[in-house]
């Protein structure tokens, strides 16, 4: 397998069936700085593209089969999850935590330069001594991809994640939060973020690639700042783009010649000798200066 062209992007997407990650396979495929778009999962998409290659892959506990199909790749956005209380606590850090470790080990093997995009949470707890599963797990799994000697790492944690299409909420208190959503943004704007807002972010940043080794933290603040600015850069070019099909259609109306004006109808016009007007009423010509009459003598009459 070639490596990309210079300048386009190789993306690797995991979790697309989700939430976020179907907001990020639909910007990812959309971007024109990306020139192919892995999607690994469990379930089949059901959608086509030139872009897309999809591999199914049922079982995470062992992504060995997948070391060929990952080879020079130049960003992952790793979106699988569960919600907590979904699913058993035993299963809950196997799809959190053993997941997240199995893949990273084969794509590092795969592609040593690859950068990783990772969905985390608000709250994660870097230091595993949390007493809430979800904040625990996910630290654990932080640090094993800061660990893992990947070129860059950019871990998200975003506060409550809205669902921007109605959907079948996975608990109680995610039910409740969608009907209190309103009020709750109003009351705690920095607690929220849109679902698409969230994976435009991570999408921009795994194909904006750094020649230096870093590892960055995006809390819900940073990402709301990233989503406000692209929204501003992207209405910035579509004025531009605007003004310039604008300016192209007035250069071009410029060089183009004007057709002639049509004749002017119910004026006077010359015939022979004499102005004659058209009567559309009577259909008759009506002279304008009608000819003196001559007698029988030959002499004009005064």
């Amino acid at each position: 397998m070639s490596g990309p062209a210079a300048g386009r992007t190789h993306l690797v997407l995991v979790g697309a069936t989700g939430m976020v990650g179907g907001y990020a396979l639909r910007y990812a495929l959309e971007h024109p700085a990306v020139e192919r778009v892995i999607v690994i999962g469990r379930r089949t998409l059901g959608i086509s593209h030139t872009k897309l290659n999809e591999i199914l892959h049922p079982n995470f506990s062992d992504c060995s089969a997948l070391a060929e199909s990952l080879l020079h790749q130049d960003a992952t956005i790793f979106c699988l999850g569960a919600y907590t209380g979904s699913v058993s606590d035993t299963e809950f850090h196997t799809i959190t935590v053993d997941y997240t470790v199995e893949f990273a080990r084969v794509l590092h093997a795969s592609s040593p330069s690859v950068e990783f995009v990772f969905l985390s949470g608000r709250g994660a707890d870097p230091t595993e001594r949390s007493r809430i599963a979800f904040a625990r797990y996910k630290g654990e799994a932080e640090n094993a991809l800061l660990a893992a000697g990947f070129h860059a790492v950019y871990i998200f944690r975003p506060a409550y994640i809205y669902p921007v299409k109605p959907r079948k909420e996975p608990n109680l208190g995610y039910r409740l939060l969608r009907a209190i959503f309103p009020a709750f943004r109003m009351l705690f704007p920095s607690q929220v973020i849109r679902a698409d807002d969230l994976a435009r972010v991570m999408v921009d940043v795994a194909v904006r690639r750094t020649k230096e080794r870093r590892a960055s933290v995006f809390e819900n603040n940073d990402i709301q700042a990233m989503a406000e600015w692209l929204r501003h850069l992207t209405a910035e070019l579509v004025v531009g783009r605007i003004t310039l099909v604008r300016r192209q259609c007035t250069f071009l109306r410029a060089r183009v010649p004007a057709p002639p004006d049509p004749p002017p109808q119910n004026v006077a016009r010359t015939c022979g000798t004499e102005p004659i007007r058209y009567c559309r009423r009577r259909r008759r010509k009506l002279r304008l200066f009608p000819r003196p009459s001559v007698s029988l003598s030959g002499s004009v009459p005064r």
